[in-house]
């Protein structure tokens, strides 16, 4: 099961138990001890703080999730890649980059796949000014 999936449950069971604890109270009308519903009264605040926690974990659980996956989209790109005559080259079409040469500059230090440009005395990467021949 995903933490996302437990969270999400956990949440649900602390909704159901924060009624159980609200029909408690309407259920004891008769009883008057200020300290029993003192009792229930904390109950129902740890709860519901609970509830705020578990709700901020899922939240931290998704930017997380989303973190991975752009880990790992990116070890799929570098794999895709091969460093031929000192820039990058791509052989097939991946994630909407088209097979040709990247500058290895950007890529190694930023981790984006920018396109060389044909130029004197050989290509140009337009976001670096590198010269590559």
């Amino acid at each position: 099961m995903e933490i996302s999936t437990a969270a999400a449950m956990a949440i649900g069971a602390v909704n159901k138990s924060i009624e159980t604890v609200k029909r408690l109270r309407e259920i004891d009308l008769k009883m008057q001890a200020a300290e029993y519903k003192d009792t229930l009264a904390d109950l129902l605040t740890n709860m519901a703080d609970l509830k705020i926690q578990l709700m901020e974990l899922q939240e931290e659980n998704l930017s997380l999730q989303k973190i991975i996956a752009g880990q790992d989209k990116q070890t799929e790109l570098r794999k895709a890649f091969e460093l031929k005559d000192h820039v990058y080259n791509l052989k097939g079409e991946i994630y909407g980059y088209k097979p040709g040469d990247y500058c290895p500059h950007c890529f190694e230090s930023k981790g984006i796949p920018l396109v060389l440009t044909p130029s004197w005395p050989g290509l140009k990467c337009n976001t670096c000014k590198g010269i590559f021949s």
